[in-house]
């Protein structure tokens, strides 16, 4: 059995034929006439640019998606439970890898603090279960 590659047709072979030349053309030859600096200062514009318009395309996906979770944790979680219940979960919180809590005493923490710090663990615990999803 024969590893015959098929043939190039013209066309592609007129391409891969200049792409030789420009890639064995010395860059003085190339580049003659042309204003390098000026050049190079319009190539790292536009790359800069790019970067810039990518970032924020990027931010402003992140934002939808934490707004997005944020609102559906906060939806879904909004349970009415007990201070001794949120109490309970926020010690078994403070134990997972998930979560660094500073060193408090729950006893010594007003019960608004609590269900404040057991709303907050319950929109971060759906923001790292969606992220772990995706």
């Amino acid at each position: 059995m024969s590893n015959h590659a098929p043939e190039k047709s013209s066309m592609e072979n007129l391409v891969d034929s200049y792409l030789h030349e420009l890639i064995q053309m010395p860059d003085d030859y190339l580049l003659e006439g042309i204003d390098r600096k000026k050049t190079a200062s319009f190539g790292i514009g536009m790359l800069q640019r790019a970067r810039a318009e990518a970032g924020r395309r990027r931010l402003i996906i992140a934002k939808a998606g934490v707004k997005s979770v944020t609102e559906q944790a906060s939806m879904s979680s909004r349970v009415v439970i007990s201070i001794s219940e949120a109490q309970a979960y926020i010690r078994k919180a403070s134990n997972s890898s998930l979560f660094t809590l500073a060193a408090r005493e729950l006893d010594e923490m007003s019960d608004n603090d609590i269900m404040r710090l057991y709303q907050q663990i319950r929109e971060l615990e759906a923001i790292a279960h969606k992220g772990s999803k995706s």
